[in-house]
């Protein structure tokens, strides 16, 4: 299966305490002793099943959009040719020395003297999202702190539910200790003592080009923990910009020297616009200290760079897809006869003072999200039967859309990873954490013959998983393996490097 991003199996997820055979218990015989062929040809092909396997690999995916008095719309955007188009991020060859750019030692000050190491800063930050310059921008990690396990840098475009990879931690930073050392490439096996850039006379970095997006396309920035600091945070956490775990300084290129910036035109007469991107990489309470220089970047734009606002109103989306098999055939295991995305959708307004800014802690800290609705998508239909899909309370089914003796294939053959086919739907009586969906199959002979499909136990052979929205499902006929979205570490053991 090809997939958009990493996935991994989040360790604590809830699962539906009934299986197929649970669920099935008036099934036939002949669904029996399918099953058992289902089960077996499973285990042929991929192994035996460990019994601590969870079939949820959905990580609890979730994204913000947003609204401000002083954001751009959507419709203020513009019309674009293809929003949809992926942007170019593009940085300077890792082997060519000459294109690692020095970090001068007025801009390290300037960075220090806002993002002081150990210094909890939580109150000063504001949620804020971004708009989308009309020119392209660059990002340019600076400085790393004393942060553990690993995460990754990546953009979220709000308008076309983009999510991007930037930057990688580790990636493309050099450092000397003094004027007489030599230069060492930053890595979990070489970062000063643990202590990574913190004491570092001289630091060199790779420039990151962000191109193609819309002007005025809202979107924001947000740190993926790929491993986790045991105590600090956990695999797959997003912390961004939206939720208080980035902060920005803006500045003007003559409060501190940047000499030999890429991609900016020395003889235009357009200025330079350049920020300060303080990252946080701890979420535990107890542990952060909110000092927002685990990773700090240089952004900086000619004539501009992404335009902030102060967030007052969010949202929030827990996305989760599921693909499912329908037994149509034993030896089947493309796990597309069914695909259905289902949202949570919650809200929340910032609290705010007479003179328009955040209420102290907690209330800012925290703000509290309440539950909207849920809406479902069916975006696959690969198997040929009648099929009802109940999700919570709520039942959908193939033949209410499309005659009983309509067989085609639909979006599985060469598939459209937008597409959704019929209408998205609300749904009632869903719970995320619990998978309780199950899929109804008519056979041949209508109610006769249906069996149902529910989500699988720990340990059990599946019919259904559960993944993250940015998960492509197979194409027909194509092998799904499981094993690619296994961790390839303990999220809990320190940080490993990623070369």
């Amino acid at each position: 299966m090809t997939i958009a991003m990493s996935m991994a199996i989040l360790g604590t997820v809830s699962c539906s305490k009934s299986d197929l055979f649970d669920e099935a218990a008036q099934n036939s015989a002949k669904f029996e002793k399918a099953v058992a062929e289902y089960k077996a040809n499973f285990v042929k092909k991929y192994g035996e099943v460990d019994p601590n396997q969870n079939w949820d690999f959905s990580n609890d995916q979730q994204y913000y959009s947003f609204s401000s008095s002083t954001s751009r719309t959507r419709a203020a955007a513009g019309a674009v040719s293809n929003p949809k188009a992926t942007p170019a991020i593009s940085g300077n060859q890792l082997n060519n020395a000459n294109n690692y750019f020095t970090v001068q030692p007025s801009l390290l000050q300037l960075m220090h003297d806002n993002f002081k190491e150990g210094i909890n800063h939580e109150q000063e930050g504001t949620y804020f999202g971004l708009n989308a310059p009309e020119n392209d921008f660059y990002i340019q990690p600076i400085f790393m702190g004393q942060s553990g396990g690993n995460f990754e840098l990546r953009l979220f475009i709000v308008d076309t539910n983009q999510d991007i990879l930037i930057w990688k931690k580790w990636e493309n930073m050099i450092y000397k200790m003094s004027d007489f050392d030599l230069w060492h490439r930053l890595s979990s096996s070489n970062n000063n003592g643990g202590k990574n850039l913190v004491d570092a006379k001289y630091i060199k970095s790779v420039p990151i080009k962000i191109s193609g997006i819309p002007e005025g396309a809202e979107m924001y920035f947000y740190l993926k923990i790929t491993s986790a600091a045991s105590g600090y945070n956990t695999r797959n956490e997003q912390l961004g910009s939206p939720d208080g775990y980035i902060r920005e300084y803006a500045f003007t290129p003559d409060a501190a020297t940047l000499n030999g910036l890429w991609g900016v035109n020395k003889n235009s007469t357009d200025p330079i616009q350049c920020k300060l991107i303080g990252c946080e990489d701890a979420s535990n309470p107890a542990t952060t200290d909110k000092d927002y220089n685990d990773v700090v970047f240089l952004m900086y734009g000619q004539p501009t760079v992404p335009q902030s606002f102060k967030v007052r109103h969010m949202t929030k989306k827990y996305l989760k897809r599921y693909m499912i098999e329908d037994l149509g055939d034993t030896n089947d295991t493309d796990f597309n006869d069914i695909v259905v995305d289902v949202i949570d959708n919650y809200e929340c307004d910032i609290l705010v003072d007479e003179n328009d800014n955040p209420l102290p802690l907690p209330q800012y800290q925290n703000p509290v999200y309440k539950y909207v609705d849920t809406d479902a998508k069916i975006r696959a239909l690969g198997g040929t039967l009648d099929i009802a899909i109940t999700i919570g309370n709520t039942t959908w089914r193939k033949s209410d859309y499309f005659p009983e003796t309509y067989t085609e294939m639909m979006n599985t053959i060469n598939p459209d990873y937008n597409a959704v086919i019929g209408e998205p739907f609300k749904v009632t009586g869903y719970k995320y954490s619990e998978n309780n969906i199950s899929v109804k199959v008519y056979g041949k002979n209508g109610e006769k013959d249906a069996y149902i499909v529910g989500f699988p136990s720990v340990g059990d052979v599946p019919m259904m998983i559960a993944t993250g929205t940015d998960v492509k499902w197979s194409k027909e006929r194509s092998g799904f393996n499981y094993k690619q979205f296994q961790p390839n570490e303990d999220p809990n053991l320190p940080e490993i490097v990623e070369e």
